[in-house]
């Protein structure tokens, strides 16, 4: 599923930029675990377990591990599973 593409905006500070990416990170991490209910306000409490990271790294090493099942990865995408 994807999302609207969003214009470049500058930021007035540092504060609104990290805001900016934690709501559009806590939208991505919803997307992909619902389970997670994760938020600008509780963002770095969710993260702070590892439980997110831990998802999204076995999803990416599932989605590799699937890529080199069918034979279709290029040499860049098995030279990086290699380096995980």
């Amino acid at each position: 599923m994807l999302k609207e593409t969003r214009s470049y905006r500058p930021f007035k500070s540092s504060e609104e930029y990290l805001y900016a990416m934690k709501e559009d990170l806590a939208e991505w991490l919803n997307m992909l675990y619902p389970e997670l209910d994760i938020n600008v306000e509780n963002f770095m409490d969710r993260l702070d377990t590892g439980i997110a990271l831990c998802k999204v790294c076995a999803l990416v090493l599932d989605s590799s591990a699937y890529v080199q099942r069918t034979e279709t990865c290029s040499l860049v995408v098995s030279k990086f599973v290699d380096i995980i």
